[in-house]
């Protein structure tokens, strides 16, 4: 908003990454005093005449392959129509549309040599099918309107549809991810809107062809050749404790289903929201990223967690009308004080959001939890002046391990949310605690609390966990190895155990904290190890472990899991498969166990195996035995470190 502003205001092109670099009133002065227009520099150095085919961008080639054949690749909305909007006027709209928007008439597929391209085909001719239909039959056909794109000469990057039946009328629109994001969305059904209102609408300077070549003019002219990846926030970031994880995770499950949440947050007002960002100078976007990286921390019971976040590409208003993939993914990594001030952490916020937007790199982050704020995207309330209800937005399933978007939804007045999962590895009732969780921090913040700290005390009791007693065998399964004596005297077998996070408050349910006992005579430990009770009387003894307590009242032991510690990123191939390294080492003679823990380091990941058994193996053996078997070199281990076994 504040780009637009000043852009407007000086009649100049404004960047994002000006503001961010030129914080002060002073410094954004000398920008404006000194602004050079750059959109005639680009247009005499870069040749910008129409081509038949454009390159993609090496780092988009592994998006193409996930989005191909998935409908993850879509983005489908189903409006239903008013009774009185033209249908063959909105045919027409939309075909003089998409002459306006010629990137959605390009195709992409392969040459002969099998490398992928954009294909421009600015002149081709677009017919807008009106298909009636009974109600019956309309049923039937909803079913099959998301068809995944499959990027050959035969599909097109876009789906659109009239549809006349015999109750209602409806407009289904879809476009493929890899030629469009949330802005493109919104600029196409903008100019579609002004197209079909009698409007002029001018054709627009830029398309994403053009992006896409003074894109690479400006990296050339910066020095830098190919992707930049962006590491300084993720350096040495250890893959261990995830949240939400069954306690049968089954990674390798081929092919992916997808389980899929969606609800209101009730208890979110978007008045009083709306009225305390204005108050404090920030945004729903920033209120809702600290809100989740609060919630992961309490769950991972660390102080700095990080999140996977989605930014604009477009940095200046010569993208504004641009259909194209423009989003960058990257980290946000956030760190947490207790005593801070909330207003100052979301001042902090806003900061570091400002400047992973102005910045173009890429995420390279170990955490998989994809985290969205959608403004009112698909929330049109009109269209040609007549009403236009978002009937439904069919996303299907996710590449992603946990994508978690919250919608605004201006027609209701309210938000929600779609948290999409693999079923196979993630607990649904997890889940569920964590979104109510995030929802529960936000109606905190709006409500004025001071404290970072103080938002732990708002959650309600049902969420925490509190004092567990457990037989000692239970404990000692969770742990792997016979850690408490078994007396079936006076503590009849049972042992005390809580879950202690890093403010010194019983944990969340689900989430990793210090494992604590209480008293007992089964239990014998230095005096370090121990603590005053917080809870109650007498004392609490630290084991040395992380644990968490699930809902039903079980026990997990982190150390002791091997499901926790070895799948990796969906990105990254290399850490697809490290369950295999597991079994490998699992199965190697004289290993009686072994753990899996990835760290970013020098710019890619390296994995280490700790082994446990009664004595070392030849490690230079074993290492030949792993290259021997493994068809990725990545996956043999960076280290392994060897631990005798007590």
């Amino acid at each position: 908003m504040l780009v637009k502003n000043l852009s407007e205001k000086f009649n100049i092109i404004m960047k994002l990454k000006d503001i961010t670099e030129n914080p002060s009133i002073l410094g954004l002065e000398t920008v404006i005093n000194n602004y050079v227009d750059e959109t005639e520099l680009n247009e005499t150095s870069v040749d910008l005449g129409v081509r038949e085919t454009y390159p993609i961008d090496p780092i988009l080639i592994q998006t193409l392959y996930g989005l191909k054949g998935n409908p993850f690749g879509n983005i489908p909305v189903l409006y239903r129509l008013h009774q009185d909007h033209d249908l063959l006027k909105l045919k027409q709209s939309i075909e003089k549309a998409l002459d306006i928007h010629v990137e959605l008439k390009m195709k992409i597929y392969p040459n002969h040599e099998g490398v992928y391209y954009y294909h421009r085909m600015d002149d081709r001719k677009i017919d807008i099918p009106i298909t009636k239909l009974t109600d019956k039959e309309w049923e039937e056909k909803k079913k099959t309107l998301v068809i995944p794109y499959q990027f050959t000469e035969d599909d097109s990057v876009f789906r659109i549809g009239i549809y006349e039946t015999e109750s209602q009328n409806y407009l289904f629109i879809d476009i493929s991810h890899f030629v469009g994001d949330g802005m493109s969305y919104d600029a196409f059904m903008s100019d579609m809107n002004a197209i079909y209102s009698g409007e002029t609408v001018s054709p627009k300077k830029y398309s994403y062809f053009e992006y896409m070549l003074l894109k690479e003019e400006e990296k050339k002219r910066q020095g830098v050749h190919g992707p930049v990846v962006y590491d300084g926030e993720i350096q040495n970031l250890s893959i261990q404790g995830r949240p939400f994880v069954r306690r049968d995770a089954r990674v390798g499950v081929f092919p992916r289903e997808f389980g899929k949440m969606e609800g209101l947050f009730e208890h979110i007002s978007v008045e009083k929201f709306t009225e305390f960002c204005k108050k404090n100078s920030t945004t729903e976007n920033t209120i809702l990223n600290l809100a989740g990286t609060l919630a992961l921390s309490l769950y991972e019971n660390k102080k700095e967690v990080a999140l996977v976040i989605s930014n604009n590409g477009r940095d200046n208003d010569l993208w504004n009308r641009v259909i194209g993939f423009l989003i960058k993914s990257c980290c946000f990594k956030f760190d947490l004080d207790g005593d801070e001030s909330l207003l100052h952490a979301i001042n902090r916020v806003n900061k570091k959001l400002m400047i992973s937007k102005s910045n173009d790199y890429y995420c390279l982050d170990g955490n998989p939890l994809f985290f969205k704020y959608q403004d009112s995207m698909f929330s049109s309330k009109f269209f040609g002046n007549l009403p236009l209800i978002v009937e439904e937005v069919m996303v299907s399933g996710s590449n992603i391990e946990t994508d978690f978007v919250v919608h605004k939804d201006l027609v209701k007045n309210c938000y929600y949310y779609n948290f999409i999962y693999w079923k196979s590895v993630y607990d649904a009732e997890q889940i569920t605690l964590f979104i109510h969780l995030v929802e529960n921090i936000i109606v905190s913040i709006i409500n004025g609390t001071e404290k970072v700290g103080d938002l732990y005390h708002q959650i309600p009791k049902e969420y925490i966990t509190s004092s567990h007693a457990m037989p000692i065998e239970t404990v000692n399964e969770a742990i792997g190895q016979e850690f408490f004596t078994s007396d079936h005297g006076e503590n009849h077998g049972r042992v005390n155990v809580h879950i202690v996070n890093q403010y010194s408050q019983h944990q969340v349910v689900g989430g990793w904290g210090d494992l604590f006992v209480e008293k007992s005579s089964t239990v014998s430990f230095t005096p370090e190890d121990v603590i005053d009770n917080p809870f109650g009387k007498g004392k609490l003894y630290k084991t040395g472990f992380t644990g968490r307590i699930l809902s039903d009242g079980s026990i997990n032991i982190l150390e002791n899991d091997c499901r926790y510690l070895s799948f990796g990123l969906c990105f990254f191939p290399e850490t697809k498969n490290i369950n295999v390294v597991e079994r490998l080492l699992n199965s190697y003679d004289g290993i009686t166990k072994c753990t899996i823990e990835t760290k970013y380091i020098g710019y890619e990941f390296k994995i280490f195996a700790h082994i446990f058994g009664d004595k070392e193996p030849d490690m230079a053996v074993l290492n030949d035995y792993l290259t021997s078997k493994l068809d990725d070199t990545k996956l043999v281990p960076f280290k392994i470190i060897f631990h005798e076994k007590h």
